[in-house]
C-alpha cells in the first residue's frame, strides 16, 4: 500500500478524509501434501479512492469508516493449471472499511514522531472480483472477494 491522503476537521470530534493509493491484493495457497501440491497465487493491483468519516476518541486515537472505489490496474495468477485465466475479472471494485488511527508520538515520545500516524484498517469488497456475481454473495461457489487487513504509516504535511 502506498499513496497520499488529506484530512479536514468537521468539528472538534469529527473529520473527513480522502485518499489516493496503490494497493496489491490477492491470495495464495502454498503447495503441500495435504492439498495435493496445489499452487495458486493471485496478484491484483488496484488504484483505490477511499473516502472516510472519522471520530476523534481522544488526543491520539480515532476510529473511522468509509467507502472505497478501486480500479484494477493489472492482475496475474500463478498456478499449475496452464489454462487458468483471469479474463472474467471486474476492472473495478466497491468496498467498505473500518479502522483506527493512532498518533505515533503517543507511542514513541520523540519530536520527529509528531508527524506520523499509524493506521490499522479492515477492508472488504461489496462485490465479487469476478463478473456475473452479485453483491454480498460471499457463500456463492463462484464468489471471490477481497478482504484485506492493512497497517500503514502516515506522514503529515501541514499546508
Amino acid at each position: 500500500v502506498g499513496g497520499v491522503w488529506f484530512q479536514s476537521d468537521i468539528n472538534d470530534h469529527f473529520y473527513w478524509s480522502g485518499e489516493i493509493k496503490y494497493s496489491q491484493k490477492g491470495s495464495r495457497i502454498n503447495p503441500n501434501q495435504k492439498n495435493n501440491y496445489l499452487l495458486y497465487v493471485y496478484r491484483l493491483n488496484y488504484i483505490d479512492l477511499p473516502v472516510l468519516i472519522g471520530y476523534k476518541y481522544n488526543d491520539f486515537l480515532s476510529f473511522f469508516g468509509g467507502l472505497s472505489f478501486g480500479y484494477l490496474l493489472s492482475s496475474s495468477v500463478e498456478t499449475v493449471d496452464a489454462n487458468y485465466s483471469l479474463s472474467d475479472l471486474h476492472n473495478y471494485e466497491f468496498g467498505m472499511f473500518v479502522g483506527a488511527k493512532v498518533d505515533f508520538d503517543k507511542m514513541i515520545e520523540r519530536e520527529w514522531a509528531k508527524k506520523f500516524k499509524i493506521d490499522l484498517r479492515y477492508q472488504f469488497s461489496a462485490m465479487s472480483i469476478y463478473k456475473g456475481n452479485d453483491f454480498f454473495f460471499y457463500y456463492s461457489p463462484y464468489g471471490q472477494f477481497n478482504s484485506v487487513i492493512t497497517t500503514s504509516l502516515y506522514y503529515t504535511v501541514n499546508w
